[in-house]
């Protein structure tokens, strides 16, 4: 019994090593990133950095809710309390840490493209619009489309509900993107219609 104990209280250590060396590594990357994509003006390393530190900010909660699942609570119903809780968000940062990091990489993969002002360009009637509020807005925004077989997220533009109901619904749209990542660099009417 008490090898047991001896056995879990080592693995729990090494398990708590890991962690606390990979938070010394990963907040200073988080505070790093936020830094520079407050400082840096080009618009394309901006995204790239912010989603960075985005990924970086998920994988400290990721690993706190991982610590969380892992200790144990002096009671039974927190100790079910924590493992549950800290599923749900080692489940929801995983997630987020993947997408940041998966979308950072497809901007920079963009960068040459977006240096050259070589962008790619589709013209079509958006299908299957998805809109969004934003917590501090009432107002519902365009999220996502898809055009031409293509989903596109936009990120930034702030088009309303009502805008696109009035201007843009089952008219022909022309997008300009970044080929990797579908960045939405321009969105407008369709001139030849």
């Amino acid at each position: 019994m008490k090898k047991d104990k001896k056995k879990d209280s080592k693995r729990q250590e090494v398990i708590e090593t890991f962690f606390g060396y990979f938070l010394v590594i990963d907040i200073p990357l988080f505070l790093i990133s936020l830094i520079l994509s407050i400082i840096i003006k080009d618009f394309l390393w901006q995204q790239i950095l912010i989603k960075l530190t985005i990924g970086f900010f998920g994988l400290i909660v990721l690993f706190g809710s991982v610590a969380l699942i892992t200790n144990r609570a002096k009671s039974f119903i927190g100790n079910i309390f924590q493992k549950l809780f800290g599923s749900f968000l080692a489940l929801l940062f995983t997630f987020v840490v993947l997408s940041s990091f998966f979308t950072a990489i497809s901007f920079y993969q963009d960068k040459d493209q977006y240096a050259k002002g070589s962008f790619e360009n589709v013209v079509g009637v958006a299908k299957n619009v998805t809109f969004r509020s934003p917590k501090h807005d009432s107002n519902e925004y365009i999220w996502q489309f898809d055009l031409e077989g293509k989903t596109f997220t936009l990120e930034n533009r702030a088009i309303t509900e009502e805008v696109y109901e009035e201007f843009f619904k089952g008219k022909k749209i022309s997008i300009t993107y970044l080929p990797e990542s579908r960045f939405v660099v321009d969105l407008t009417l369709n001139e030849e219609e």
